[in-house]
């Protein structure tokens, strides 16, 4: 018999992030979705080399987390309006207009998930779904609704 926590390890060895994660990273760049952040990137390190004979600086590390910080910003800005579109799919149900053998909710969905591997793929520590299966065992322990009336 199956486990709960047999399902936990599964989802740990054979997770969405493990293959998906790299390569989503790799289209976005390939798409342009990066640019933006690596020419910022670029900018203080042009201004290092310029100011200070290419030594590194507290500033321009707090500039480059500054950086960072922002783009997790705008991601989540993204993850949001793919949600939006995602709510406007359930108010109008229906193919997808790109992706028709799909209906609209499940391409935004898909495009939410999307979204958020990617923003992942930026975040240091362990693959999301090591997370997501954590989670879920701490979850489990929790009351009914998580002790809340909804």
């Amino acid at each position: 018999m199956t486990t709960r926590q047999d399902k936990y390890d599964m989802i740990k060895k054979f997770g969405l992030n493990a293959v998906t994660g790299d390569s989503i990273r790799e289209w976005a760049r390939e798409k342009g979705f990066e640019e933006d952040v690596d020419e910022l990137h670029e900018v203080v390190d042009c201004a290092v080399r310029l100011a200070h004979n290419g030594t590194t600086t507290d500033s321009s590390r707090r500039a480059h987390a500054t950086i960072e910080r922002l783009f997790t910003l705008a991601q989540v800005g993204l993850i949001i309006s793919e949600l939006g579109e995602f709510v406007e799919a359930v108010r109008k149900p229906g193919p997808d207009d790109k992706c028709p053998e799909h209906s609209g909710q499940k391409a935004e969905l898909a495009d939410t998930i999307i979204r958020i591997l990617h923003l992942d793929n930026r975040i240091d520590g362990a693959p999301i779904d090591h997370v997501i299966a954590d989670k879920m065992l701490v979850n489990e322990g929790r009351q009914h609704k998580h002790g809340k009336l909804a």
